[in-house]
């Protein structure tokens, strides 16, 4: 097998004591030129695995938090709005509508909230259209607006025990009727709650 340099990977004569390139002494090494390609192509592979495992990773830092917590029950929320799908929104409802008299206090606050806005689209843009809706802002309900709504609980259904909210936030959506050229956007806000370990429906506005 020939002789190579170990420092610099001159080849060497066979009866050479030292590199003429280098200078380096001859030690006895042999550099195996294809064993070193294939350790090279070893660590890319490997260092290409790794950066696929971070993208992966990063990605789904990114898109899992969309479809869980209250980001991911919001887009539940909406799916129902953009069905017409009151059952699907009284189930997600906030428990405190099972404390008012009226039995069907949850349907109806939907029906009314939902159905003003879709009286508005079919005034601009007519029946049968599409829609579509894009969440633009989520926030913690400011402490005055918390403190007039669990006002507001107390004075309405006084047996319902407001320390079962444990978080109140809101979210500003856009929501688009769209049926040929014509197109209407309306803004609305939806109000959700943390109750136990749950997030509920309060209202929209």
């Amino acid at each position: 097998m020939a002789k190579y340099c170990g420092n610099c990977g001159n080849k060497l004569d066979d009866d050479a004591r030292v590199c003429d390139q280098c200078g380096t002494p001859w030690g006895g090494q042999n550099v195996n030129h294809h064993s070193e390609k294939t350790k090279s192509k070893k660590r890319t592979g490997l260092l290409i695995l790794v950066l696929l495992f971070i993208i992966g990773v990063l990605g789904a830092v990114k898109i899992i938090p969309q479809y869980t917590g209250y980001r991911g029950f919001l887009r539940k929320v909406m799916s129902a709005y953009e069905k017409y799908d009151i059952d699907a929104l009284v189930a997600m409802s906030s428990d405190v509508y099972y404390y008012f008299d009226a039995e069907n206090a949850a349907e109806e606050s939907f029906k009314d909230s939902i159905g003003d806005t879709m009286d508005s689209f079919e005034t601009y843009v007519g029946n049968n259209y599409s829609l579509s809706y894009e969440i633009n802002e989520i926030y913690d309900m400011s402490p005055r607006k918390v403190s007039k709504l669990m006002d507001g609980i107390k004075s309405s259904v006084p047996d319902f025990d407001v320390d079962s909210i444990e978080k109140i936030m809101e979210a500003e959506v856009t929501v688009t009727a769209k049926k040929g050229d014509e197109s209407n956007e309306q803004n609305i806000t939806v109000c959700i709650t943390k109750e136990g370990k749950h997030w509920k429906l309060f209202y929209f506005e």
